[in-house]
């Protein structure tokens, strides 16, 4: 009996080397992209805008990282007011599952992503149309975004593929008469990542 047990011991020792082979790994990575609002007023009255962003993960387990994204949205422009644009800030911890698959000989590392924290916008001052000068806003509220990507190896270390994510920002808009509703964008990116 004893002898049983050393050897599952040892047998569930040899398998945890094996998987911790890539976990305590770190992803850092860059993306550039367009964001595009959907639905309802914001995307009524905005358009769409580049977006970048810079993301650092932590595999804390062989198919699971967690991280912090960091993004921009460079001023999506009002549709009848030309000088007002809205620019957002995005700070969210994220998790991501992944799983590396074959893809005609390549590797190619696939993902579903979400991440949930802090979005800051901020306009600045505008003429309204009509000679009178609007003083700027800014705000913070909760937001959320989910999506999923690829990436492949194009050399040791180093990734490049596609990210979509839906960002969805509560309660976003000032609807004029005490409510609030929230902003939606789609966001595809161009990523570059490097493993260490």
């Amino acid at each position: 009996m004893k002898r049983l047990l050393a050897a599952i011991v040892m047998i569930a020792g040899v398998g945890a080397v094996a998987t911790a082979a890539d976990v305590g790994k770190w992803d850092a990575d860059y993306g550039v992209g367009y964001a595009m609002p959907v639905s309802g007023d914001w995307s009524s009255n905005h358009k769409g805008s580049l977006n970048m962003s810079l993301a650092g993960a932590y595999k804390f387990q062989d198919m699971l990282s967690a991280g912090l994204e960091l993004g921009y949205d460079f001023g999506h422009k009002n549709k009848d007011v030309s000088d007002y644009k809205v620019k957002v800030l995005q700070l969210t911890p994220f998790i991501k599952a992944d799983k590396d698959v074959e893809l005609g000989g390549k590797k190619v590392n696939t993902y579903g992503i979400f991440g949930l924290g802090l979005y800051r916008w901020s306009t600045p001052d505008y003429d309204n149309g009509a000679g009178t000068t609007v003083a700027g806003d800014s705000g913070s509220k909760f937001g959320f975004n989910l999506g999923g990507g690829a990436m492949m190896e194009v050399a040791p270390q180093w990734k490049v593929g596609l990210d979509l994510r839906w960002h969805h920002v509560f309660g976003m808009l000032d609807n004029g008469d005490g409510t609030s509703s929230a902003a939606n964008n789609i966001v595809p990116s161009l990523k570059v990542a490097y493993s260490f």
